[in-house]
């Protein structure tokens, strides 16, 4: 996390244990007087991830899950759909969620994606709305002056996207 937050110093960077001890070395390092290598973008937090939305509800635009263990593990793996939710939720629509886990000696990453769906908008007024709300103008003597056109919106549904984090790595099943 801290090499994401020097990477993109505009972006506040959030991290999140239970267990204040496994932050403590990279709070005190983004601690540190920027002179010194201190990161003022980076903020932690000690909360378990089955406290989430809290005040995060729909304020992140990247959820990053690194290595997990214990019940967020049991969350992600087994999974655990309305605690799974909780997480995603954070992120704003159309925000990146990535997860990464060990097999083995191997990372694996996964991510989970909003699919988008094609829809036919009616432009009305200044905006547009979906066909299937719009409720056309009534009177005798009202000219109907919207039109259509079909864009790419999110439809709510998620996806999982397992990949390499590594370049260069072949996948295979035995």
């Amino acid at each position: 996390m801290l090499d994401a937050a020097r990477a993109q110093p505009e972006r506040l960077w959030l991290g999140l244990d239970p267990v204040a001890g496994a932050m403590a070395n990279a709070s005190r390092t983004a601690a540190a007087p920027p002179r010194k290598g201190g990161l003022p973008n980076v903020r932690f937090i000690r909360g378990a991830a089955e406290s989430l939305p809290g005040p995060f509800s729909r304020r992140m635009d990247e959820i990053r899950i690194n290595y997990p263990w214990g019940s967020l593990l049991r969350i992600m793996v087994l999974p655990d759909v309305e605690l799974l939710r909780n997480i995603v939720v954070c992120g704003k629509s159309g925000a990146s969620f990535t997860i990464f886990l060990n097999y083995s000696t191997v990372a694996i990453g996964l991510a989970i994606v909003e699919m988008s769906e094609n829809v036919m908008l009616r432009y009305v007024s200044g905006k547009y709305v979906r066909e299937s709300e719009y409720v056309p103008p009534r009177g005798r003597y009202h000219v109907d002056n919207s039109r259509t056109t079909t864009r790419d919106l999110p439809s709510g549904r998620m996806r999982i996207v397992a990949y390499s984090p590594y370049d260069r790595v072949r996948w295979s099943m035995p």
